[in-house]
């Protein structure tokens, strides 16, 4: 009883976050659908500023890239390009994931200079399961605008990150993420998991039950003979 009541509990709670991250996912596909405006310099509630389609100007500071990884793309090692972006007003920078690049087409990747239009989607950082950066040793597993701003010297970086999208026709080297964020959402299945796993073991114990009735049963039919 007790270990179907936990698998039970598991599904409902599958369930749920089911609903949380089909929830993400609808506001998400509404929010990038929105036509897309050039970022402001000051941002008060950023979670309303995620997955927003927005238009950079201003010039790249190749100098000040990071590389954050490792990262794998079609099943190639590499890291993202994180390229700080200063606003052509010089009103303030914010970090650019122009894309991914492997260790073969570092010495290929693009660099444009001169002032620059820049379509992306703005992103909240997030580190999930990867490991802490480690800012003496400049190694960077997330991307975390506020120390890696700090790491090249600049001081008014945007909290959110922009996620560079591929323009027309482009190509090379960085490449592109996706136009639009991958959210996995696989709590479907691990809810149908868990509500078989408790039914398999209800069938068990319903199977063992029964089986142990029998056992009583020609236990008494003998001793009465």
């Amino acid at each position: 009883i007790i270990g179907f009541s936990v698998l039970v509990l598991l599904g409902c709670w599958q369930i749920r976050r089911l609903e949380w991250k089909t929830g993400i996912i609808a506001e998400m596909e509404e929010r990038i659908a929105r036509e897309p405006v050039t970022m402001p310099h000051t941002i008060k509630n950023i979670g309303n500023w995620q997955y927003r389609r927005v238009n950079l100007y201003g010039t790249y500071l190749h100098n000040k890239e990071f590389l954050v990884g490792p990262r794998t793309m079609d099943g190639v090692a590499g890291y993202y390009l994180v390229t700080p972006f200063s606003h052509a007003d010089g009103k303030g920078e914010v970090m650019v994931n122009r894309g991914f690049v492997d260790d073969a087409h570092l010495v290929a990747v693009e660099r444009p200079t001169g002032v620059q239009n820049v379509p992306g989607v703005m992103l909240l950082p997030a580190q999930s399961n990867y490991p802490d950066n480690n800012f003496d040793k400049r190694q960077w597993y997330w991307i975390d605008p506020g120390p890696m701003g700090q790491a090249a010297g600049l001081d008014r970086v945007s909290p959110l990150v922009v996620a560079a999208q591929p323009k027309e026709g482009a190509g090379g080297w960085p490449k592109a993420l996706p136009a639009k964020p991958e959210i996995r959402n696989e709590h479907r299945k691990y809810a149908i998991f868990w509500f078989t796993m408790a039914f398999v073991l209800l069938a068990v114990y319903i199977s063992w039950q029964r089986s142990q009735n029998k056992q009583k049963n020609g236990g008494k039919r003998h001793a009465g003979v």
